[in-house]
């Protein structure tokens, strides 16, 4: 709710629980559907990335970061494109919200880029060069 209040791309959620067990606890959230979506890894594989379109996914992980959010798993299932070209992230079930700090934010980007080459590397259909990731880090730092 608090994403969607800074008006971040995120899914709507539905329904959350907590159960504490001592020291330790089960979370769980229900998130409303983004219909017709494709991850990143899906996305990469049709082959119709432009560099500007890399620096619109840059773009939105930076006001992630500007808000100080945190996400300590963005890899290339957790980035979500509708049917009209919006850009998601998702599960941010360990993720925190603090002041930002150039450090954790280039920990995360170095995630996603592992993420990338990783994607590549166990699919062969995946369209994906260096270059591509230079452009995400220019809408990043525009």
């Amino acid at each position: 709710m608090q994403m969607r209040q800074l008006e971040l791309p995120v899914p709507e959620p539905i329904a959350a629980r907590c159960i504490r067990k001592g020291a330790l606890y089960q979370a769980d959230i229900i998130m409303d559907e983004i219909v017709n979506s494709k991850t990143l890894a899906q996305v990469m594989t049709e082959n119709t990335q432009r560099k500007e379109w890399w620096m619109k996914v840059g773009k939105i992980i930076m006001s992630f970061h500007h808000q100080g959010i945190q996400h300590v798993d963005l890899n290339t299932n957790n980035i979500l494109f509708d049917q009209a070209g919006n850009i998601y992230l998702i599960d941010f079930d360990r993720c925190v919200q603090r002041p930002y700090s150039q450090a954790w934010a280039q920990v995360g980007l170095n995630r996603l880029k592992r993420s990338l080459e990783k994607q590549k590397q166990n699919n062969s259909n995946t369209c994906y060069q260096q270059s591509d990731f230079e452009s995400l880090m220019q809408g990043y730092q525009d």
